[in-house]
């Protein structure tokens, strides 16, 4: 008996295909990250259509399985090795048609399927699609479980629909660290594919767009007969070069339906190309260079578009009836990112929405997952699709009809407030999974979906009863003024940071060199002691990037330095972090290295401890694994915050150093010294800045006071008088 990941036991008339998408590419060379993007919104037809999140762990040695998403005919086999997956399957179609969209493997592959396009009767007459074969409800999940590079997702792709056929007109996808390609499935038997140029971009409605095509040119797949076949049966329509035009061929005559937006695309990224007004029989270029780098930010905004600026903005010119990109049709919208200087399990990433994008947040979600949040990854067993409150996707829908409903009153705040978000996102997640270990990219992940969730819930409670606040009319209240009306903003709209969630980067590791950049666990377990996020920045020399990413945080944590470390960069860019993290007054604290660091960045001064202090105090010890056999007193200084803290007059402290401050910086004071003089603390008399010659991350299980140094140095406030600013060098 075959084994199936999914059984299919329903009829096809509860299949809803993803009939009206758009596609979106931006090459690696022309993207602000320097990664590959592949987006698509999802448009259905039926608005209560949601997406859900599956996460499939990889099986290894198993043979014998069979996959099947839809009406399939039992499948297609599985190698004996599948990969982990995550998939954004539709939220009522778990045991019938899947859907699953968007997919992202543990070797770094990310798949998208599929923008629906249209063929022609001509063809279909000669090679008709094929009702039992394969499609975007079925083989999406087939190709992410079974594939480790996009090359071979075309390969198998096209086995597949070789020998069992395909069902719909359809356009895939799919990138890997190393190359993207774009696939047209025409007919049941006949498909093309194309490398997808490093330097160009696309927009694409719900048409075909491969023009003249030679199957003997480099960075092109196709089935053995897709120009043949036009040829023979009398339906090919060629080019200026006489080759054979597969859109013209195969596809449907352009409409504005699908072509304006392909056209709008391409006013938005590229309007140095200057195409003018939409011409509605005009075939419009599948690649082209965008006037600028493009960001997923660019990607988000084309996504919620309604054709603002030109005449055919539906807000504008009143005419409903244009099919702009940003539709209430649309039931979740994905970006998928590839970073090549990843680790496969971390390389590919989506940002997804799970109801119409112009409502709801792109939510950034990784493969490199042990699980998701609950609500996200339920399915509904009703095929009607009732409403389900434990769905994520009908909590985000439902908001996101409300707002629309009142576009300048209400949806204006939403839309403001999930954009905060997501720019605070943006700046996160690279540093989550490029993180390490050390971070806990789980944790992180569920944290946002979990509150983005929240926020969604309360939003549309709120935004009900603004509704019923504001619901009386001229009429119903003669002799009292209506209440002022004023645009809705979020309760916790002016929060700094994401609701119960505080960010803090440690420069404790700088990947300067191929050895440096170890992080040690006990910089992790400071931060989380005192109840921060931690995440790990690594080296940089742009300070414009410095400041982005200092912008998103709410304290920093300086560790000590590897003896591999490329030294003069990393106090380079240690100072710059102090200096950026200063300037806002956010927590600063050091420890040995970063201790000095701090020192410097206020302008101050180190160097090598004398050999002829008295009395004698060991300062080079071994600190890792902890050690006990290098601690010495310290004596604090009176009247200071460090005082305050200990209680006492001396501390017992680990050291493992042989630079010390010297000249102490503007604005910071002396909190702890050595019996032989040397500084063991200093704190700035006006900013939450903290420095420790030793090493309390390190200490363990030696004392409560330990863990208490880190809380309250991370949780130190501005004082109410105006600050002095961090000393230029």
């Amino acid at each position: 008996m075959r084994k199936c990941i999914v059984a299919v036991a329903v009829a096809a008339m509860f299949a809803t295909a993803a009939d009206a998408c758009t596609g979106i590419y931006v090459g690696k060379k022309v993207s602000v990250e320097g990664n590959v993007l592949i987006g698509r919104t999802i448009d259905s037809g039926k608005a209560v259509v949601g997406k859900a999140m599956n996460l499939l762990d990889r099986v290894e040695n198993a043979p014998g399985r069979y996959y099947s998403g839809g009406n399939d005919r039992g499948g297609w086999p599985l190698p004996d090795t599948t990969w982990k997956c995550l998939m954004t399957p539709q939220v009522n179609m778990r045991h019938a048609f899947r859907y699953d969209s968007a997919c992202l493997n543990e070797k770094g592959l990310a798949l998208s399927g599929t923008v629906t396009g249209a063929t022609n009767e001509e063809a279909l007459k000669s090679d008709p699609f094929v009702k039992e074969g394969f499609g975007e409800s079925s083989v999406v999940g087939l190709l992410a479980l079974s594939c480790s590079t996009a090359r071979e997702v075309v390969e198998l792709l096209g086995k597949v629909v070789a020998e069992r056929g395909h069902d719909m007109p359809e356009i895939y996808m799919v990138a890997d660290k190393d190359e993207a390609w774009y696939i047209e499935v025409y007919t049941g038997h006949q498909w093309a594919a194309v490398r997808m140029p490093e330097d160009k971009v696309l927009v694409i409605g719900n048409q075909f767009m491969i023009g003249e095509f030679d199957p003997a040119s480099t960075n092109v797949m196709c089935s053995p007969d897709v120009v043949k076949l036009p040829l023979e049966s009398g339906f090919a329509k060629k080019g200026r070069k006489g080759l054979v035009n597969l859109a013209l061929s195969y596809g449907k005559p352009r409409s504005p339906y699908s072509n304006m937006r392909t056209w709008y695309g391409h006013t938005v990224f590229a309007p140095q190309d200057k195409i003018g007004d939409y011409v509605n029989d005009r075939e419009y270029p599948l690649f082209y260079t965008p006037s600028r780098k493009l960001s997923k930010r660019d990607i988000f905004e084309l996504m919620r578009s309604r054709y603002e600026g030109t005449k055919y903005c539906p807000e504008e010119s009143g005419d409903y009836g244009v099919r702009v990109i940003g539709t209430v049709k649309q039931c979740s919208c994905h970006v998928l990112e590839v970073d090549a200087n990843l680790p496969e399990e971390k390389r590919a990433m989506m940002w997804a929405t799970f109801a119409q994008s112009e409502h709801s947040p792109f939510i950034p979600l990784s493969c490199d997952v042990s699980r998701v949040e609950g609500p996200y990854s339920l399915f509904s067993t009703d095929m009607t699709i009732p409403y389900n409150d434990a769905l994520a996707t009908h909590a985000f829908r439902r908001l996101a009809i409300l707002a629309e409903m009142d576009r300048k009153m209400t949806g204006k705040g939403v839309r403001d407030y999930w954009r905060a978000l997501e720019d605070r996102w943006m700046t996160e997640f690279p540093l989550v999974v490029s993180g390490g270990d050390k971070v806990d990219i789980t944790a992180y992940c569920n944290d946002i979906q979990r509150r983005a969730l929240e926020d969604a819930r309360a939003m549309f409670d709120e935004i009900s009863w603004y509704n019923t606040f504001h619901s009386l009319k001229p009429g119903d209240s003669p002799t009292k003024p209506l209440p002022e009306k004023k645009p809705y903003v979020y309760s916790r709209a002016s929060e700094r940071h994401t609701p119960g969630f505080k960010l803090l980067l440690i420069a404790g590791a700088v990947f300067t060199n191929a050895n440096s950049g170890i992080v040690y666990k006990g910089l992790v377990n400071a931060a989380q002691v005192a109840g921060y996020t931690p995440l790990v920045i690594p080296y940089m020399e742009d300070a414009r990037r410095i400041d982005a990413v200092m912008d998103k945080a709410d304290a920093l944590l300086i560790g000590g330095s590897n003896a591999q470390d490329d030294y003069d960069k990393r106090k380079k860019f240690d100072i710059q972090v102090v200096r950026a993290a200063a300037a806002r007054g956010i927590p600063v604290l050091g420890f040995c290295h970063g201790h000095q660091m701090i020192n410097l960045a206020f302008g101050g001064t180190i160097g090598r401890i004398a050999t002829n202090l008295t009395p004698k105090v060991v300062h080079k010890g071994t600190i890792r694994p902890f050690s006990r056999n290098n601690f010495h007193e310290i004596n604090i200084v009176s009247n200071t915050w460090l005082h305050g803290i200990v209680g006492a007059d001396t501390l017992r402290v680990n050291s493992s150093h042989v630079y010390e401050v010297k000249n102490v910086g503007k604005g910071l004071k002396v909190a702890a010294r050595g019996a032989d003089g040397v500084v063991e603390a200093i704190e700035h008399e006006t900013l939450p800045v903290t420095g420790f010659q030793f090493h309390p991350e390190t200490i363990g299980d030696m004392g409560e006071i330990y863990d208490r140094l880190i809380r309250e140095a991370l949780s130190r406030r501005k004082r109410e008088i105006a600050p002095a600013a961090a000393t230029k060098q």
